[in-house]
């Protein structure tokens, strides 16, 4: 009975052993680095599992049954052999193992084995295969424990291609978003682009409406100025053949004498002479005297006969007079022309000084400047006759081209007055920019220099050094360059210079961000130069 026992005791402990790996099966995994027996097993799958549960509960229902039986027969042999007294000790020893076996329990089936019943049914029957059943548990046993190492490296390999995954989908949604903010940002540069060339050519197009407009008036100025220029050219040939046929008709009780065209042509003659001497006279005592203090850009505001008011009076009133005078003078008579054109230009500048005649004077400035840069009319001397006397206030010649009056004069002198006049009256930048190109032509010789230092052209030439026109200014800059040059006048040039109104025109352009840096090297020659002045 006691091996039985053992046998029964060894059993058990197989069965629990059982009954623990078929818990850890419930139970699940808890920790990778333990024991198999220690550690929760899984099954592969479901139906694994059941299987395995009723093949244990086969197993242990047969055994049942069989220890039912040899408990029964145990009772039995008890009951014919054993008296009173036995009997009642074996129903205790049959209750102590009932109560041992329903201690007992295995959690697959949930059902109990104890060890009392197995060992009355070894007991009863020795022939029982408890090695059999023995063996076939551990080789449970040791199938679970490899299914459970399978299931621990599978689990392993999804662990790993689950963190690899999750690297791969970081990976993926970095370069998804890098790729997406570049293509954001490159689409933010091309519309910032096509804005920026948007608003390039808004400004364009404002720039070429405003030009067009400009043009537009200009061109509707230049048509009026055609037709008035046509219906005077009829107008003249006009009064031109009704002259020459009242001309051709005898007048009665009259005769012409050969010599009264020559006598008439010397009278006029006369009379321009007398006109240049009273104004060379008057530009000599009155208007020609020039301060040296240039920084005033001065003149003596009248000699101390004449105030200075009552002199500007009187030029304001001369300069129309002499504005419808200029198209008629002789071109072949510089002494005529040469104080004409003095008197204009000094007078010019003690109206600006005023400052309050230029606007009364505009119409007569306009017909001044345009007369000087652009001679058209011509009156020839003693092409009047006896009977013209009474028609000379009416009477308008024929227009013809004069290429050699006042700027496309011969005479240096006559072309440096009429380019510093049409300088200080005119504004049209093109012409402005044509009359500094014939100045700085003329200025290539001393003589040109001297007239122009004679004439006080330089403050004249310094209202144009302005950073607002570049055209004008670098004119400018390369005339007062030509100045600077080794000469017996330039000692002369340079004190011209030396004032304040130079030095403020000369800052300005220099501190202006558009100027050139061509226009700015000359006049750093021309300030290098000043500063080794004495």
């Amino acid at each position: 009975m006691q091996a039985l026992a053992q046998s029964g005791n060894g059993f058990n402990i197989t069965c629990q052993n059982i009954i623990l790996d078929s818990d850890t099966l419930t139970e699940g995994r808890s920790n990778s680095q333990s024991h198999y027996l220690t550690q929760p097993l899984q099954p592969t799958s479901d139906s694994d599992y059941d299987h395995i549960l009723s093949q244990l509960h086969h197993a242990l229902t047969k055994t049942k049954r069989k220890l039912n039986s040899a408990e029964v027969e145990l009772l039995n042999k008890s009951d014919g052999q054993l008296g009173r007294k036995e009997s009642t000790g074996r129903s205790q020893t049959t209750i102590r193992f009932k109560n041992e076996a329903l201690s007992t329990k295995y959690s697959v089936s949930t059902q109990t084995i104890s060890t009392s019943e197995i060992d009355e049914e070894l007991s009863s029957n020795g022939n029982f295969p408890m090695q059999d059943v023995h063996s076939e548990l551990v080789a449970i046993n040791e199938h679970l424990k490899r299914q459970s190492q399978a299931l621990l490296d599978r689990q392993y390999e999804l662990d790993k291609r689950e963190s690899a995954l999750a690297e791969m989908e970081d990976t993926f949604r970095a370069a998804t978003s890098t790729s997406l903010r570049q293509l954001v940002e490159s689409e933010i540069e091309d519309r910032w682009y096509k804005l920026k060339q948007i608003d390039t050519l808004t400004e364009q197009n404002k720039r070429y409406q405003t030009q067009i407009s400009t043009l537009n008036r200009r061109f509707k100025n230049l048509q009026q100025k055609h037709a008035f220029t046509l219906k005077k050219a009829s107008t003249a040939l006009h009064v031109e053949k009704a002259t020459t046929d009242s001309l051709k008709k005898p007048l009665i009780g009259t005769a012409v004498k050969p010599h009264q065209q020559s006598t008439l042509s010397k009278e006029s003659l006369g009379i321009y002479d007398l006109l240049s001497i009273i104004l060379e006279w008057i530009v000599d005592v009155h208007l020609g005297h020039i301060v040296d203090d240039l920084e005033q850009q001065g003149i003596k505001k009248g000699s101390p006969s004449l105030p200075a008011a009552f002199l500007n009076e009187r030029c304001a009133k001369v300069l129309p007079f002499l504005a419808e005078i200029l198209p008629l003078l002789p071109s072949g008579h510089l002494k005529i022309q040469q104080p004409c054109l003095q008197f204009i230009y000094w007078s010019v500048i003690h109206l600006d000084m005023a400052g309050s005649q230029r606007v009364i004077l505009a119409s007569t400035y306009r017909r001044i400047g345009e007369e000087l840069f652009k001679p058209t009319m011509s009156r020839p001397i003693g092409e009047a006759t006896v009977n013209a006397s009474n028609l000379s206030s009416s009477i308008h010649y024929p227009e013809k081209n004069k290429c050699n009056l006042y700027l496309h004069s011969t005479n240096l002198r006559i072309r440096i007055l009429s380019a510093l006049i049409i300088l200080k009256i005119m504004n049209q930048a093109d012409r402005l920019a044509s009359v500094l190109e014939i100045l700085h032509k003329d200025l290539m010789t001393d003589m040109g220099k001297e007239i122009l230092l004679q004439c006080k052209g330089i403050a004249v030439v310094t209202i144009y050094l302005k950073a607002s026109n570049k055209v004008l200014l670098e004119r400018v800059v390369d005339l007062m360059l030509l100045m600077s040059m080794e000469s017996p006048l330039l000692d002369d040039f340079l004190n011209s210079c030396s004032n304040e109104s130079w030095f403020r025109a000369c800052s300005a352009v220099i501190r202006s961000p558009s100027t050139n840096s061509l226009v700015i090297e000359k006049l750093s020659i021309i300030l290098q130069r000043l500063s080794k002045m004495k």
